[in-house]
Protein backbone atom coordinates (compact mmCIF):
# COMPACT_ATOMS: atom_id res chain seq x y z
CA UNK A 1 0.00 0.00 0.00
CA UNK A 2 0.92 3.42 -0.94
CA UNK A 3 1.95 5.48 2.60
CA UNK A 4 0.25 8.99 2.31
CA UNK A 5 1.35 11.83 4.87
CA UNK A 6 -0.39 15.22 5.82
CA UNK A 7 2.33 18.43 5.63
CA UNK A 8 0.59 21.93 7.37
CA UNK A 9 3.21 24.63 8.46
CA UNK A 10 2.81 27.95 10.30
CA UNK A 11 0.16 26.85 13.03
CA UNK A 12 1.44 29.87 15.17
CA UNK A 13 -0.85 28.91 17.91
CA UNK A 14 -1.98 32.16 19.85
CA UNK A 15 -3.25 31.46 23.66
CA UNK A 16 -6.41 33.70 23.89
CA UNK A 17 -4.61 34.39 28.00
CA UNK A 18 -2.37 37.01 26.07
CA UNK A 19 -5.11 39.14 24.69
CA UNK A 20 -8.48 40.75 26.36
CA UNK A 21 -9.99 41.92 22.31
CA UNK A 22 -9.38 45.64 23.32
CA UNK A 23 -7.77 48.35 20.88
CA UNK A 24 -4.33 46.77 21.44
CA UNK A 25 -5.30 43.59 19.59
CA UNK A 26 -7.60 44.76 17.04
CA UNK A 27 -4.55 46.80 15.85
CA UNK A 28 -2.36 43.60 16.07
CA UNK A 29 -4.93 41.48 14.34
CA UNK A 30 -5.86 43.95 11.31
CA UNK A 31 -2.10 43.79 10.80
CA UNK A 32 -1.97 40.32 9.89
CA UNK A 33 -2.76 37.30 7.51
CA UNK A 34 -2.75 35.22 10.67
CA UNK A 35 -5.79 34.73 12.37
CA UNK A 36 -4.31 34.71 15.62
CA UNK A 37 -7.32 34.54 18.16
CA UNK A 38 -9.06 32.29 15.94
CA UNK A 39 -5.66 29.59 15.65
CA UNK A 40 -7.04 27.39 18.37
CA UNK A 41 -10.29 26.56 17.06
CA UNK A 42 -8.57 26.77 13.30
CA UNK A 43 -6.13 24.11 14.47
CA UNK A 44 -9.07 22.09 15.66
CA UNK A 45 -11.15 21.81 12.70
CA UNK A 46 -7.84 21.14 11.04
CA UNK A 47 -6.89 18.33 12.98
CA UNK A 48 -10.10 16.83 12.81
CA UNK A 49 -10.15 16.97 9.10
CA UNK A 50 -7.13 15.21 8.94
CA UNK A 51 -8.56 12.22 11.50
CA UNK A 52 -11.36 11.62 8.87
CA UNK A 53 -8.90 10.03 7.00
CA UNK A 54 -5.95 9.34 8.98
CA UNK A 55 -2.39 9.21 7.20
CA UNK A 56 0.39 7.62 8.06
CA UNK A 57 1.87 10.63 9.45
CA UNK A 58 1.32 14.24 10.10
CA UNK A 59 4.54 16.63 9.32
CA UNK A 60 4.48 20.31 10.82
CA UNK A 61 6.92 22.96 9.18
CA UNK A 62 7.99 25.07 12.10
CA UNK A 63 6.44 28.45 13.56
CA UNK A 64 3.75 26.12 15.73
CA UNK A 65 3.65 29.29 18.34
CA UNK A 66 3.14 32.93 17.48
CA UNK A 67 5.98 33.82 18.67
CA UNK A 68 7.83 31.67 21.40
CA UNK A 69 5.56 32.35 24.36
CA UNK A 70 5.43 29.43 26.85
CA UNK A 71 1.58 29.49 27.09
CA UNK A 72 0.98 29.34 23.53
CA UNK A 73 3.39 26.26 23.03
CA UNK A 74 2.05 24.18 26.20
CA UNK A 75 -1.41 24.98 24.47
CA UNK A 76 -0.07 23.33 21.12
CA UNK A 77 1.69 20.71 22.83
CA UNK A 78 -1.38 19.28 24.23
CA UNK A 79 -3.63 19.19 20.93
CA UNK A 80 -0.26 17.62 19.71
CA UNK A 81 -1.02 15.00 22.11
CA UNK A 82 -4.34 14.53 21.29
CA UNK A 83 -4.04 14.10 17.66
CA UNK A 84 -0.82 11.64 18.42
CA UNK A 85 -3.19 9.50 20.44
CA UNK A 86 -4.53 8.09 16.06
CA UNK A 87 -1.42 9.26 14.08
CA UNK A 88 2.45 9.88 14.06
CA UNK A 89 3.39 13.85 14.36
CA UNK A 90 6.59 14.70 13.17
CA UNK A 91 7.75 18.44 14.10
CA UNK A 92 10.62 20.50 13.63
CA UNK A 93 10.54 24.15 15.38
CA UNK A 94 11.75 27.55 13.72
CA UNK A 95 12.81 31.42 14.79
CA UNK A 96 8.64 32.16 16.03
CA UNK A 97 9.26 29.27 18.42
CA UNK A 98 11.60 31.18 20.59
CA UNK A 99 10.37 34.54 19.91
CA UNK A 100 13.64 35.41 17.60
CA UNK A 101 12.99 39.06 17.95
CA UNK A 102 12.83 39.23 21.60
CA UNK A 103 9.27 40.87 21.48
CA UNK A 104 6.83 38.66 23.46
CA UNK A 105 3.35 40.76 23.38
CA UNK A 106 0.75 40.80 25.63
CA UNK A 107 -2.50 42.61 24.53
CA UNK A 108 -4.59 44.66 27.23
CA UNK A 109 -7.01 47.21 26.45
CA UNK A 110 -4.62 49.61 24.29
CA UNK A 111 -1.51 48.82 25.96
CA UNK A 112 0.91 46.17 24.36
CA UNK A 113 3.08 44.80 27.07
CA UNK A 114 5.91 41.91 27.09
CA UNK A 115 5.46 40.73 30.28
CA UNK A 116 5.27 36.75 28.40
CA UNK A 117 7.46 34.11 29.08
CA UNK A 118 9.04 32.16 26.23
CA UNK A 119 10.67 29.01 25.63
CA UNK A 120 14.34 29.57 25.22
CA UNK A 121 16.02 28.04 21.78
CA UNK A 122 17.88 25.57 23.64
CA UNK A 123 14.98 24.22 25.22
CA UNK A 124 12.53 23.39 21.98
CA UNK A 125 13.89 20.09 20.97
CA UNK A 126 13.26 18.29 24.56
CA UNK A 127 9.98 20.58 24.48
CA UNK A 128 8.78 18.86 21.56
CA UNK A 129 10.59 15.59 21.69
CA UNK A 130 8.07 13.11 21.75
CA UNK A 131 6.70 14.70 18.41
CA UNK A 132 9.34 13.27 16.20
CA UNK A 133 12.78 13.49 17.58
CA UNK A 134 12.07 10.34 19.85
CA UNK A 135 11.99 7.75 16.88
CA UNK A 136 15.08 8.95 15.09
CA UNK A 137 17.54 7.54 13.52
CA UNK A 138 20.21 9.88 13.71
CA UNK A 139 19.94 13.64 14.76
CA UNK A 140 22.16 16.40 14.74
CA UNK A 141 22.55 19.33 17.82
CA UNK A 142 22.70 22.87 16.30
CA UNK A 143 24.62 25.72 17.71
CA UNK A 144 21.20 26.64 19.11
CA UNK A 145 20.86 23.54 20.78
CA UNK A 146 17.84 22.82 18.63
CA UNK A 147 17.82 19.10 16.55
CA UNK A 148 18.02 18.08 13.17
CA UNK A 149 17.19 14.54 13.07
CA UNK A 150 15.86 11.62 10.33
CA UNK A 151 13.10 9.42 11.30
CA UNK A 152 11.62 6.53 9.61
CA UNK A 153 8.21 7.29 9.01
CA UNK A 154 7.33 4.35 6.41
CA UNK A 155 8.68 1.23 4.78
CA UNK A 156 10.79 2.57 2.23
CA UNK A 157 10.60 6.38 3.40
CA UNK A 158 12.40 8.76 5.81
CA UNK A 159 11.93 11.82 6.90
CA UNK A 160 14.86 14.68 7.04
CA UNK A 161 13.61 16.98 9.98
CA UNK A 162 15.86 20.05 9.54
CA UNK A 163 16.77 22.95 11.96
CA UNK A 164 17.79 26.12 9.54
CA UNK A 165 17.14 29.05 12.18
CA UNK A 166 20.62 29.93 11.76
CA UNK A 167 23.60 29.55 9.43
CA UNK A 168 26.26 31.24 11.70
CA UNK A 169 26.56 34.01 9.21
CA UNK A 170 23.32 36.03 10.31
CA UNK A 171 20.96 34.12 7.79
CA UNK A 172 18.89 31.45 8.23
CA UNK A 173 20.31 27.81 6.66
CA UNK A 174 23.33 25.29 8.16
CA UNK A 175 26.68 25.61 9.32
CA UNK A 176 29.46 23.48 7.10
CA UNK A 177 29.26 20.60 9.72
CA UNK A 178 25.39 20.87 9.93
CA UNK A 179 25.28 20.58 5.81
CA UNK A 180 27.87 18.07 6.02
CA UNK A 181 25.81 15.60 8.16
CA UNK A 182 22.35 16.70 5.90
CA UNK A 183 24.26 15.42 2.78
CA UNK A 184 25.48 12.28 5.02
CA UNK A 185 22.03 11.59 6.01
CA UNK A 186 20.51 11.81 2.12
CA UNK A 187 23.60 9.72 0.44
CA UNK A 188 22.78 7.48 3.21
CA UNK A 189 19.27 6.65 2.78
CA UNK A 190 19.96 6.60 -1.37
CA UNK A 191 22.93 3.57 -0.10
CA UNK A 192 19.82 2.10 1.96
CA UNK A 193 16.88 2.32 -0.70
CA UNK A 194 15.07 5.01 0.96
CA UNK A 195 13.19 7.61 -0.40
CA UNK A 196 14.06 10.86 1.69
CA UNK A 197 11.80 13.69 1.85
CA UNK A 198 13.20 17.00 3.40
CA UNK A 199 11.25 19.58 5.71
CA UNK A 200 12.45 22.41 6.70
CA UNK A 201 11.25 25.79 7.92
CA UNK A 202 12.55 28.48 5.40
CA UNK A 203 12.96 28.58 1.57
CA UNK A 204 15.45 27.14 -1.16
CA UNK A 205 13.75 28.93 -3.83
CA UNK A 206 12.80 32.62 -4.15
CA UNK A 207 9.29 31.41 -5.32
CA UNK A 208 6.97 34.79 -7.18
CA UNK A 209 10.15 36.45 -7.51
CA UNK A 210 12.79 37.30 -5.42
CA UNK A 211 11.80 40.68 -4.34
CA UNK A 212 8.81 39.50 -2.77
CA UNK A 213 9.96 36.03 -1.21
CA UNK A 214 14.15 36.14 -1.40
CA UNK A 215 14.01 37.38 2.73
CA UNK A 216 12.19 34.22 3.69
CA UNK A 217 15.39 31.78 1.87
CA UNK A 218 17.96 30.32 3.71
CA UNK A 219 21.21 32.24 3.31
CA UNK A 220 22.89 31.15 0.20
CA UNK A 221 19.73 29.25 -1.20
CA UNK A 222 21.11 28.50 -4.91
CA UNK A 223 24.11 27.05 -3.04
CA UNK A 224 21.81 24.49 0.05
CA UNK A 225 19.54 24.18 -2.97
CA UNK A 226 21.97 22.65 -5.07
CA UNK A 227 24.00 20.80 -2.39
CA UNK A 228 20.86 19.18 -1.47
CA UNK A 229 19.86 18.13 -5.21
CA UNK A 230 23.24 16.68 -5.51
CA UNK A 231 23.04 14.62 -2.74
CA UNK A 232 19.83 13.03 -4.16
CA UNK A 233 17.60 15.03 -2.26
CA UNK A 234 14.34 15.11 -4.40
CA UNK A 235 11.72 16.87 -2.58
CA UNK A 236 11.71 19.62 0.50
CA UNK A 237 9.24 20.72 2.11
CA UNK A 238 8.49 24.24 3.73
CA UNK A 239 7.04 27.20 5.10
CA UNK A 240 7.73 30.50 6.81
CA UNK A 241 6.34 32.70 3.80
CA UNK A 242 2.68 31.64 4.18
CA UNK A 243 2.15 31.44 0.56
CA UNK A 244 1.15 27.81 -1.14
CA UNK A 245 3.43 26.87 -4.13
CA UNK A 246 5.74 24.19 -6.00
CA UNK A 247 8.53 24.77 -7.56
CA UNK A 248 11.63 23.09 -8.75
CA UNK A 249 15.14 23.80 -8.99
CA UNK A 250 18.25 22.41 -11.20
CA UNK A 251 21.43 22.52 -9.91
CA UNK A 252 24.52 22.93 -12.11
CA UNK A 253 24.98 19.41 -12.35
CA UNK A 254 21.77 19.34 -13.75
CA UNK A 255 20.07 17.46 -10.53
CA UNK A 256 16.30 18.53 -9.73
CA UNK A 257 14.92 19.21 -6.12
CA UNK A 258 11.57 20.17 -5.89
CA UNK A 259 10.22 22.30 -3.11
CA UNK A 260 6.54 22.46 -1.82
CA UNK A 261 5.80 25.95 0.33
CA UNK A 262 3.14 25.40 2.45
CA UNK A 263 0.68 28.02 3.56
CA UNK A 264 0.11 29.00 7.05
CA UNK A 265 -2.81 26.95 8.23
CA UNK A 266 -4.07 29.68 10.73
CA UNK A 267 -4.68 32.48 7.12
CA UNK A 268 -5.93 32.08 3.93
CA UNK A 269 -6.11 29.62 2.30
CA UNK A 270 -5.29 27.09 5.39
CA UNK A 271 -3.89 24.38 3.24
CA UNK A 272 -3.65 20.82 4.25
CA UNK A 273 -1.43 19.23 2.19
CA UNK A 274 -1.61 15.50 1.42
CA UNK A 275 1.42 13.51 -0.24
CA UNK A 276 1.08 9.76 -1.30
CA UNK A 277 4.24 8.03 -2.17
CA UNK A 278 3.81 6.29 -5.83
CA UNK A 279 5.21 3.00 -6.98
CA UNK A 280 8.06 4.25 -8.85
CA UNK A 281 9.07 6.83 -5.68
CA UNK A 282 7.85 9.91 -6.54
CA UNK A 283 5.15 12.38 -4.57
CA UNK A 284 1.50 12.97 -5.74
CA UNK A 285 0.51 16.15 -3.89
CA UNK A 286 -3.05 16.78 -3.52
CA UNK A 287 -3.66 20.36 -1.16
CA UNK A 288 -7.18 20.43 0.75
CA UNK A 289 -8.48 23.64 2.39
CA UNK A 290 -10.05 24.28 5.50
CA UNK A 291 -13.88 24.38 4.84
CA UNK A 292 -14.91 25.35 8.63
CA UNK A 293 -14.09 26.21 11.94
CA UNK A 294 -15.52 26.55 15.01
CA UNK A 295 -17.24 30.28 15.22
CA UNK A 296 -17.84 30.17 11.00
CA UNK A 297 -19.02 27.95 8.90
CA UNK A 298 -17.24 29.44 5.85
CA UNK A 299 -13.55 29.27 6.81
CA UNK A 300 -12.30 30.05 3.49
CA UNK A 301 -14.28 33.55 2.85
CA UNK A 302 -13.57 34.39 6.51
CA UNK A 303 -10.21 34.00 5.84
CA UNK A 304 -10.52 35.86 2.90
CA UNK A 305 -11.81 39.05 4.97
CA UNK A 306 -9.14 38.80 7.28
CA UNK A 307 -6.11 38.55 4.93
CA UNK A 308 -7.03 41.94 2.84
CA UNK A 309 -7.33 43.43 5.99
CA UNK A 310 -3.45 44.14 5.95
CA UNK A 311 -4.29 46.37 2.92
CA UNK A 312 -7.61 48.17 3.64
CA UNK A 313 -6.73 49.21 7.23
CA UNK A 314 -3.37 51.43 6.05
CA UNK A 315 -5.38 52.58 3.03
CA UNK A 316 -8.24 53.60 5.47
CA UNK A 317 -6.01 55.09 8.16
CA UNK A 318 -4.58 57.19 5.48
CA UNK A 319 -7.80 59.02 4.69
CA UNK A 320 -9.08 59.08 8.24
CA UNK A 321 -6.25 60.89 9.62
CA UNK A 322 -2.06 61.04 10.25
CA UNK A 323 -2.50 59.34 14.02
CA UNK A 324 -4.83 56.66 12.87
CA UNK A 325 -2.69 56.23 9.75
CA UNK A 326 0.73 55.71 12.02
CA UNK A 327 -1.32 53.54 14.94
CA UNK A 328 -1.41 51.04 11.52
CA UNK A 329 1.85 51.46 10.31
CA UNK A 330 2.93 50.55 14.23
CA UNK A 331 0.90 47.35 14.05
CA UNK A 332 2.81 46.34 10.69
CA UNK A 333 6.10 46.98 12.47
CA UNK A 334 7.42 50.46 10.58
CA UNK A 335 7.96 53.53 11.91
CA UNK A 336 4.19 55.36 12.46
CA UNK A 337 5.35 58.42 13.85
CA UNK A 338 7.77 59.01 11.22
CA UNK A 339 6.19 57.41 8.22
CA UNK A 340 3.08 59.14 8.91
CA UNK A 341 4.43 62.75 7.95
CA UNK A 342 4.30 61.66 4.32
CA UNK A 343 0.55 61.16 4.99
CA UNK A 344 -0.26 64.30 2.38
CA UNK A 345 1.61 62.34 -0.38
CA UNK A 346 -0.01 59.22 0.57
CA UNK A 347 -3.52 60.53 1.01
CA UNK A 348 -4.48 60.68 -3.00
CA UNK A 349 -2.38 57.40 -3.37
CA UNK A 350 -5.03 55.61 -1.00
CA UNK A 351 -8.36 57.39 -2.35
CA UNK A 352 -7.27 56.65 -5.84
CA UNK A 353 -7.09 52.88 -4.64
CA UNK A 354 -9.89 52.42 -2.06
CA UNK A 355 -12.53 54.44 -4.35
CA UNK A 356 -11.66 54.10 -7.96
CA UNK A 357 -13.11 51.96 -10.86
CA UNK A 358 -10.47 51.03 -13.39
CA UNK A 359 -11.66 53.37 -16.12
CA UNK A 360 -11.21 55.96 -13.58
CA UNK A 361 -8.16 55.28 -12.87
CA UNK A 362 -6.98 54.61 -16.02
CA UNK A 363 -7.65 58.16 -16.81
CA UNK A 364 -6.12 59.15 -14.01
CA UNK A 365 -2.39 57.36 -14.08
CA UNK A 366 -2.71 57.76 -17.93
CA UNK A 367 -2.71 61.27 -17.65
CA UNK A 368 0.45 60.99 -15.25
CA UNK A 369 2.45 58.16 -17.44
CA UNK A 370 1.42 59.97 -21.02
CA UNK A 371 -0.93 56.82 -21.76
CA UNK A 372 2.34 54.48 -21.60
CA UNK A 373 1.32 52.37 -18.79
CA UNK A 374 -2.47 50.94 -19.39
CA UNK A 375 -3.74 50.03 -22.42
CA UNK A 376 -7.20 51.94 -22.93
CA UNK A 377 -9.09 48.58 -24.46
CA UNK A 378 -7.87 46.54 -21.38
CA UNK A 379 -9.50 49.63 -19.11
CA UNK A 380 -12.69 49.49 -21.40
CA UNK A 381 -13.25 45.24 -20.77
CA UNK A 382 -12.68 46.12 -17.15
CA UNK A 383 -14.25 49.98 -16.63
CA UNK A 384 -16.89 48.61 -13.58
CA UNK A 385 -14.32 46.45 -11.68
CA UNK A 386 -13.12 48.38 -8.79
CA UNK A 387 -9.09 48.88 -8.03
CA UNK A 388 -9.09 47.55 -4.47
CA UNK A 389 -11.20 44.59 -5.46
CA UNK A 390 -7.96 43.82 -8.20
CA UNK A 391 -5.53 44.51 -5.85
CA UNK A 392 -7.03 42.46 -3.38
CA UNK A 393 -7.39 39.04 -6.08
CA UNK A 394 -3.80 39.60 -6.74
CA UNK A 395 -2.89 39.61 -2.49
CA UNK A 396 -4.98 36.24 -2.60
CA UNK A 397 -3.11 34.58 -5.34
CA UNK A 398 -0.35 35.04 -3.64
CA UNK A 399 -1.38 33.58 -0.98
CA UNK A 400 -3.11 30.50 -2.83
CA UNK A 401 -0.77 29.89 -5.45
CA UNK A 402 -3.00 31.52 -7.96
CA UNK A 403 -5.89 28.49 -7.34
CA UNK A 404 -8.11 30.41 -9.79
CA UNK A 405 -6.29 30.98 -13.24
CA UNK A 406 -5.87 34.18 -15.02
CA UNK A 407 -5.08 34.06 -19.07
CA UNK A 408 -1.86 35.81 -19.86
CA UNK A 409 -3.76 37.30 -22.85
CA UNK A 410 -6.39 38.57 -21.25
CA UNK A 411 -7.66 42.58 -19.82
CA UNK A 412 -7.17 41.31 -16.62
CA UNK A 413 -3.59 39.86 -16.18
CA UNK A 414 -2.11 42.60 -18.90
CA UNK A 415 -3.60 45.62 -15.97
CA UNK A 416 -2.32 43.74 -13.00
CA UNK A 417 1.51 42.97 -14.57
CA UNK A 418 1.30 46.32 -16.68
Amino acid sequence: MNPRFVFIADTHHFSRTLSDGGEAYAYRSGSDQKCLEETGEIIDAAFEKILKDPPAAVMIAGDLSDDGERICHEEFREKLRELQKHVPIYVITATHDWCCDENPRRFTGGEVTNDVETVPHEELSEFYREFGLDRAISSYKTHLGIYSYVAQIADGVRLLALNDDQNGKGRAGYTPDHMAWVEEQIRKAKEDGQLMIGMEHHLLIAHIHPFITSGHCVGDREEVAAKLADAGLRYMFVGHSHIQRIDTFVSPSGNPITEVNIGSLCGYPAPIVNVTVTDDNRLHIVTEHLESFEGTDDAQEFLKAHAVQMIDLPLKGILDSREEFGKRLDALGANGKKISALRPIAKPIAKLLLESDVMSFYKKVNRLTFGKVLRKEDAEELADMKVIDIVHNVLLSFLDGGINRVDRDSAYYRLVTG
